[in-house]
C-alpha cells in the first residue's frame, strides 16, 4: 500500500483539472456544458485508472495513510464545489438555500465517487460512460440550478 503517495501526486493534479471546467465557467450559457465536461473528464480518468481507483475505494478505510489521502482528495473537491455553490448563490444562479453549501457539495462529490466506482466495476447502467455522464450531469444540474422546491426541509 505504500505506492499511494507516489500515485496521489500525479493523479491528484489530473483529478483537480477534471473539475476545472465547471469551477471556472463564466456564465449561465456555459454552465451545463462545463458541468458535463468536468463529469466526462472524471469518468475518463476513472476509466483509465480503474484498477488503482477501485483499490483505493475498496481499501481506504483499512489503511490510515490511504484514508487520509482519499478523504483529503474528496474533502478538497467538496470544499471547492461548496465555494462555487456559494458564488453561484451570491450571483443569483442558485436560488435555493435549504441545504448549506458544504453538505450539498459533499453529497454531490460522494455521489460522483460512488457512480464512478460502480462504472469501474462494470456495474450496469453505469458501465456505459455516456449514461453515467448523462445521469451525473442531470443530478448536478437539477440539484443546483432547478427552481426552488415547493417543499420545506424539516430537521429531525
Amino acid at each position: 500500500m505504500r505506492c499511494w503517495p507516489s500515485w496521489s501526486g500525479k493523479r491528484s493534479t489530473r483529478a483537480t483539472k477534471t473539475s476545472a471546467s465547471w469551477l471556472g465557467h463564466r456564465d449561465e450559457s456555459d454552465r451545463r456544458a462545463a458541468i458535463r465536461r468536468s463529469i466526462a473528464d472524471g469518468a475518463q480518468l476513472w476509466s483509465e485508472q480503474a484498477a488503482v481507483l477501485r483499490a483505493i475505494v475498496e481499501h481506504w478505510r483499512d489503511d490510515p495513510a490511504l484514508e487520509e489521502l482519499w478523504r483529503g482528495q474528496m474533502d478538497s473537491f467538496a470544499k471547492t464545489t461548496a465555494e462555487r455553490i456559494d458564488a453561484d448563490r451570491a450571483a443569483g444562479a442558485i436560488s435555493h438555500h435549504a441545504i448549506d453549501s458544504q453538505t450539498l457539495a459533499a453529497t454531490l462529490t460522494w455521489l460522483g465517487e460512488r457512480l464512478y466506482y460502480l462504472a469501474a466495476t462494470g456495474t450496469p447502467p453505469f458501465d456505459n460512460q455516456s449514461e453515467l455522464v448523462d445521469v451525473l450531469t442531470h443530478m448536478w444540474m437539477t440539484t443546483l440550478y432547478a427552481e426552488s422546491p415547493r417543499w420545506t426541509i424539516h430537521t429531525v
